[in-house]
């Protein structure tokens, strides 16, 4: 009989600051959550993830933390589970989250699922790199990542489905791990960076990717493919995201038009290639920048 064996990792604080107006649940934004009244939820939505699997019974093996981080979850779902992971009772970090895939790497799981937002996607991301592929059942705040399934329900449908599969390899993808940082300035949220690519099971409108930001999107492409051909010339527009990969994309010729917006309203079809054999001419403002 096959053993499906499944890693299972719950950050119990993670989308306690949304319900509470706040921008996420980091750091010190954890201990305010739980002042304005904030409750957990990230259990609930593991044990509702987990409960898509109960046709599996004694196939499944699942490896998971004591306590909040995981146990409680798989109890609630009415799954067995073997704590590979003891956490201390009290409020959890990064590090426990990080200490604990550790430990269940070391049981060989098929796959991790894990309840939480994009920070500890992130953590995960540290530890597992893209030895083993990871699931996200939605709970965070901020969760632009592409890990992520759809809703907890379907992350446990993706889990199943995954496991069962005949070529698991047929359903993984590359998936963006990003995160919004804080500045230590303002307080603002930055724009998501990206901070690597994660292996996702990956089913159709079940896991919808990662939510848009160009600039993020451009890294990830970059990562995925490697900086382009290096030619002597590259036409590119002048949108406000090209700064930040002009580096990877050799020389550049920047083209601004002499004339008003307004001339551009209505352009002809084929206006694309019209402006480039105008450029071509010398009819169009050109400025060479250094690759």
């Amino acid at each position: 009989m096959q053993t499906y064996r499944l890693g299972l990792i719950v950050n119990p604080i993670a989308g306690m600051g949304g319900a509470a107006g706040l921008k996420g649940t980091d750091r010190e934004l954890a201990e305010k959550a739980r002042t304005l009244g904030a409750v957990p939820l990230a259990g609930r939505r593991a044990a509702a993830a987990l409960s898509q699997l109960a046709d599996l019974g004694d196939r499944l093996a699942l490896f998971t933390c004591s306590g909040t981080m995981g146990a409680a979850a798989a109890q609630a779902s009415g799954l067995p589970a073997q704590v590979a992971s003891v956490v201390q009772d009290g409020p959890t970090s990064a590090a426990d989250t990080q200490i604990s895939a550790s430990r269940i790497l070391k049981q060989r799981p098929d796959l991790l699922l894990f309840a939480g937002g994009d920070g500890t996607a992130r953590d995960l991301l540290e530890v597992l790199g893209q030895r083993v592929p990871m699931l996200g059942v939605p709970c965070g705040v901020k969760m632009h990542s592409a890990t992520f399934a759809a809703t907890p329900r379907a992350a446990g449908e993706v889990v199943r489905r995954y496991l069962l599969a005949a070529d698991r390899g047929t359903l993984l993808r590359d998936a963006e791990i990003l995160d919004r940082e804080a500045s230590s300035a303002t307080q603002d949220r930055l724009s998501p960076k990206l901070y690597g690519m994660a292996r996702t099971p990956c089913l159709s409108f079940l896991v919808p990717g990662a939510k848009s930001s160009s600039g993020a999107s451009e890294q990830a492409a970059l990562l995925r493919h490697g900086p382009l051909p290096r030619p002597l010339l590259r036409p590119a527009g002048g949108g406000h995201d090209c700064p930040a990969n002009w580096p990877s994309l050799g020389r550049i010729f920047l083209f601004r038009p002499p004339h008003p917006p307004s001339a551009h309203r209505h352009r002809p079809a084929g206006a694309a290639e019209i402006c480039l054999k105008t450029v071509l001419t010398d009819r169009f403002a050109a400025s060479m920048l250094p690759p």
